[in-house]
């Protein structure tokens, strides 16, 4: 969360959104909530700890969320063990078959990474992470080069969630709303690209426009 918002304040500064004043009012804010939370908040704070404490896995789920792909990548291959094979889904639809024991590692495993490699295998998982990759470039290009401000804005508010879709993801596996999200932000993403393309046109028609008077003249 705090590195979203950090790269989120990043962004539309340095995509010309807000301003320096803006950024630091933003920042006091965030804290002061944050403090809040905090006391008010104590007991929801406590119990996360305590899950922390009692589940020691959990302290590296920022870390296992990209790297427990390679956990299965010896197991699933290069083609994996098909679509929906490792998915919760699955297990209601195979009968009276224990659930995931069509996979050599049964139920042992809960990030989406590591299912996505049981499931698409090491070429799925390559080509995922290229195209998130490619999603969050996209973003940052938009924000960075858009010409109208609101395509710098669209390229900014998509940004921390095209990069948290590249360390964890896309939802597939997930809470429905997030990956609903995700792909309402490259929804967002295509228009925004849709209309920097109609300035261009219309841009280069003015620019076109302008050498034709001056060379009448």
């Amino acid at each position: 969360m705090i590195v979203g918002v950090g790269m989120l304040l990043l962004a539309a500064l340095a995509a010309r959104v807000i301003g320096l004043r803006t950024v630091a009012r933003m920042a006091a804010v965030l804290v002061a909530l944050v403090v809040i939370s905090l006391y008010v908040q104590d007991t929801a704070w406590e119990a996360f700890i305590q899950r922390v404490e009692e589940n020691p896995q959990d302290e590296n789920r920022t870390v296992t969320a990209f790297t427990n792909a390679f956990d299965f990548m010896e197991v699933a291959g290069f083609t994996g063990f098909g679509t929906g094979a490792a998915n919760l889904g699955a297990a209601p639809l195979s009968g009276n078959a224990v659930p995931f024991s069509w996979l050599p590692v049964g139920d042992q495993f809960e990030e989406e990474s590591g299912r996505i490699v049981l499931e698409l295998g090491v070429i799925g998982w390559v080509l995922s992470v290229c195209m998130r990759i490619g999603l969050l470039i996209w973003a940052g290009s938009l924000a960075l080069a858009g010409r109208a401000r609101a395509v710098r804005v669209a390229g900014v508010l998509a940004l921390p969630v095209m990069a948290l879709g590249v360390q964890q993801g896309t939802g597939v596996f997930a809470v429905p709303l997030s990956a609903v999200y995700y792909w309402f932000c490259v929804a967002v993403m295509a228009m925004a690209r849709h209309h920097d393309l109609q300035l261009k046109q219309v841009l280069g028609q003015q620019v076109k426009a302008q050498w034709q008077r001056a060379r009448l003249q």
